[in-house]
């Protein structure tokens, strides 16, 4: 993807109490520096560079997956990154706000490009001499703050989290229970291996009255969550490998994935699918 038609001109701009960095994709404030993830950092730069206009879901799917097929949690997945990278509130925001069927929009108020600073010339020389000696003194105590102050920080909690349960085998054949553990072992490796920011096991009960057993307590109430579920079917002479993953606040299904299941070719059968998944939810491609 190429992010740099949302990279402004002026190397930095400044957001509220942020200095933003396009081309480094860090934020900077009182606290330190928080490096933002690509598509992140391309969002706020197309937020800056269109102050007070409303930027629509379409115009943002173009811009950060251009020609891809998303789920409808993509883009909310870089919203709430950023929101929480900038300290906003989705309730109460400064930063963005969300225009309810439209899309998103960052006030022209928190916006202004950064300046260079400016250049010596003839001026200079006039300073006195114990004004130089103080200049001196207060930019090596600002280089002694720097030192300690701007560092940069860890990066938000994860606020995309993807939690898969065991396969069931619902042939009616006990001898593929060892072919869904396979899979479900399988499928989790994968998953951890291709860089998914929150990845838990085996999370769900759908018998308890709390299914996600405390999930967004743990993560936060605006945490965007995959479920996904697998499960081993009979059709006929062949068994077959059904997936698909939803939303579980609203039970919409996001993706669904089907294939026959060959004892021979798990591993292919499994990445497969999972890759679809990612691709999907506009993680991918993860290889």
């Amino acid at each position: 993807m190429d992010g740099s038609a949302n990279q402004p001109g002026t190397p930095v701009i400044r957001i509220g109490d942020w200095l933003f960095e396009p081309r480094g994709q860090t934020l900077s404030g009182a606290s330190g520096k928080v490096r933002l993830e690509y598509r992140a950092a391309c969002l706020l730069a197309l937020f800056a560079r269109r102050a007070d206009e409303v930027v629509t879901r379409e115009e943002i799917e173009g811009a950060l997956w251009p020609g891809r097929t998303l789920s409808p949690n993509s883009v909310a997945v870089v919203i709430a990154g950023l929101r929480k990278a900038l300290g906003d509130d989705a309730k109460r925001p400064r930063y963005i706000e969300t225009v309810p069927k439209r899309g998103y929009r960052m006030p022209a108020s928190v916006v202004a490009a950064g300046k260079p600073a400016a250049a010596a010339g003839t001026r200079s020389r006039t300073v006195p001499r114990l004004g130089l000696a103080l200049i001196a003194v207060l930019v090596a105590a600002a280089a002694a703050l720097l030192a300690t102050a701007n560092t940069v920080r860890e990066p938000p909690p994860p606020t995309l989290v993807v939690t898969v349960n065991d396969v069931r085998n619902q042939t009616g054949d006990a001898e593929f229970d060892a072919v869904a553990t396979a899979i479900s072992e399988i499928g989790a490796a994968w998953l951890a291996s291709a860089g998914v920011p929150v990845l838990i096991r085996d999370r769900w009960d759908f018998d308890a009255a709390d299914p996600s057993r405390g999930l967004f307590e743990d993560f936060g109430g605006d945490a965007v969550v995959y479920h996904v579920s697998s499960t081993l079917v009979r059709e006929g002479p062949s068994v077959r490998l059904v997936m698909f993953s939803n939303d579980p606040r609203t039970d919409q299904v996001l993706w669904a994935w089907e294939s026959e299941v060959s004892r021979d070719a798990l591993a292919g059968t499994v990445e497969a699918a999972l890759q679809s998944f990612l691709e999907s939810a506009g993680l991918g491609p993860a290889r």
